[in-house]
């Protein structure tokens, strides 16, 4: 199956088995809501049916290479951002419910004062 916009790159970086048998993959996708890259995360079926995707990012390139169970059945998933209009790139760490709505975000990096 091809999941994303053919047209654009979408590419995984990690998946993780649900305990409901499910799959949930990240990474990052060009077809985006802000910037040029996104953060991209999706849960699919046992079959390979897409049961939601979701992108998520700030105002430069988002990049989503890892996630994680947490144990409230959510998921954490860790990336880099360049959002702060800045030509660096800084840690971005999103928390996510199980149905991938996005609970919080934050940034780690940046000038040391």
């Amino acid at each position: 199956m091809i999941y994303g916009d053919s047209t654009k790159d979408d590419v995984a970086y990690d998946v993780v088995e649900t305990d409901s048998g499910k799959y949930v993959i990240c990474g990052y996708s060009n077809s985006t809501i802000n910037g040029d890259y996104d953060f991209y995360l999706l849960e699919i079926s046992e079959a390979g049916g897409v049961i939601w995707e979701r992108k998520m990012g700030e105002s430069g390139d988002d990049k989503a290479y890892s996630l994680a169970k947490t144990n409230d059945g959510g998921f954490i998933l860790a990336g880099e951002t360049n959002s702060q209009e800045s030509q660096y790139k800084d840690i971005y760490m999103v928390k996510v419910d199980s149905n991938g709505n996005k609970l919080w975000a934050k940034k780690y990096g940046g000038r040391v004062k």
